[in-house]
């Protein structure tokens, strides 16, 4: 496989005439052997479900559909106040919050299904386990799938956790099956649509837990990532707080004000979701490319985190600097791809951004971070499919947390 550093690549791999070939190693990614929206290697399979969900990740869907949001979002920033009280100076992972509220979006405003008695135990944690070992299985992601077929059973049962892992899987099948029943009665949601297009009710709980894993982890440590970053740098924190304190507050709004989008860009491109690179084949012309001829066949992929942290494109591209995006570059637009290109770029790329901020700007104004301090230094990521924070946490103390606002005394409702 070659690894390709220039954000020039993205056009021709990923974009145009519809991007290069996926491999085969997207089987490796099959959720309870179905081809999902995101593994399947069938253009063709693929828009059939698109087509079909892509309607409710539209702008104008998800504006429409705000309160329900914001709903979440009062919840996490609830929650979030809770532990931060409770903590008396111990740390408080923010990643587990940033997940529960990833899920609280999922349930209430994709697959409009509750999560009825599991609900308090996976918003509690315990869906936890099954969700890192669907991330740390991003490591085998690039083994022939006959190899993969083979090690990875191996590996589940050696794993210290074993147990606790299938508990929590059993809750979230029981959830995604029960889900997937929902649209003989319900109707405009992630499950009716797909039935409508013919899929089986089993490929539709598959479908669920892949967009489980996307809009829990994937988003849960962007939005844990960014938080952890502010309070890291009180400097950028005062400078959003004084923006989003003069904006008036109106839902929605948050995504035009400057600072504000700086910071979410900035967040994406220090904490990419995907950081590894998304291999293609070279298709049966050949690839001419700055000067190279890559031949038919040829196993190529851009890395997000080689085009996020170049040197070149970013200066000092390991500090939090949301200025930078003030006055960005070509190159900087160019190369800042959180949700991949194309035709197979995230769907739910509008409600993971509606998401981000609303959540950042709710945090900031409600002042959760004031005076919290980061538990370590630096935030190690394993470079997986998925990316996975090592230790599995993303830690803030309060050593002297004095609260002087409180999320029930400020209303939400718009002016």
């Amino acid at each position: 496989m070659i690894d390709i550093s220039d954000g020039a690549a993205l056009g021709p791999i990923y974009v145009d005439k519809g991007g290069f070939r996926k491999l085969s190693n997207y089987h490796n990614a099959y959720v309870d052997g179905f081809a999902t929206i995101f593994s399947t290697t069938d253009l063709a399979y693929r828009a059939t479900k698109a087509k079909a969900i892509a309607p409710l990740f539209s702008s104008a869907a998800v504006h429409r559909d705000r309160e329900c949001l914001y709903q979440s979002v009062e919840r996490f920033i609830q929650d979030l106040h809770e532990s931060i009280q409770r903590s008396k100076g111990r740390p408080v992972d923010l990643q587990k919050h940033t997940r529960a509220l990833g899920l609280d979006v999922l349930s209430s405003y994709l697959f409009r299904h509750r999560l009825s008695r599991t609900q308090e135990q996976i918003k509690a944690g315990s869906m936890i386990p099954w969700l890192d070992v669907i991330v740390d299985l991003g490591q085998f992601f690039y083994l022939p799938p006959w190899l993969s077929r083979l090690c990875v059973p191996a590996w589940s049962r050696s794993r210290p956790q074993a147990h606790r892992e299938a508990n929590a899987s059993q809750l979230v099948q029981e959830y995604t099956t029960s889900a997937a029943r929902d649209p003989e009665t319900k109707s405009n949601t992630f499950q009716s649509r797909l039935l409508k297009q013919g899929i089986a009710k089993e490929e539709i709980a598959a479908e669920c837990k892949s967009m489980m894993v996307a809009g829990t982890h994937s988003f849960g440590g962007v939005l844990a990532m960014t938080l952890w970053n502010l309070a890291r740098h009180p400097t950028v924190y005062d400078r959003l707080r004084a923006e989003i304190l003069g904006s008036g507050g109106s839902k929605m709004d948050a995504q035009r004000l400057p600072y504000l989008q700086c910071v979410i860009k900035e967040g994406l491109r220090l904490a990419p979701a995907n950081a590894t690179r998304l291999p293609r084949a070279v298709p049966g012309s050949g690839w001419h490319f700055d000067g190279h001829y890559f031949p038919p066949g040829t196993v190529v992929g851009v890395a997000a985190h080689q085009l996020f942290f170049n040197p070149q494109v970013f200066a000092q591209p390991t500090v939090f600097l949301p200025e930078r995006w003030l006055d960005a570059s070509l190159e900087m637009q160019r190369d800042l791809v959180p949700f991949s290109l194309g035709i197979r770029q995230c769907l739910a790329k509008n409600l993971a951004t509606a998401e981000l901020f609303a959540a950042v700007e709710k945090v900031v104004e409600f002042d959760l971070l004031k005076g919290a301090k980061p538990v370590k230094e630096t935030i190690e990521i394993w470079e997986w499919f998925n990316a996975a924070v090592k230790g599995n946490t993303i830690d803030l103390i309060w050593p002297n947390h004095e609260s002087d606002v409180r999320p029930n005394d400020q209303r939400w409702d718009d002016d």
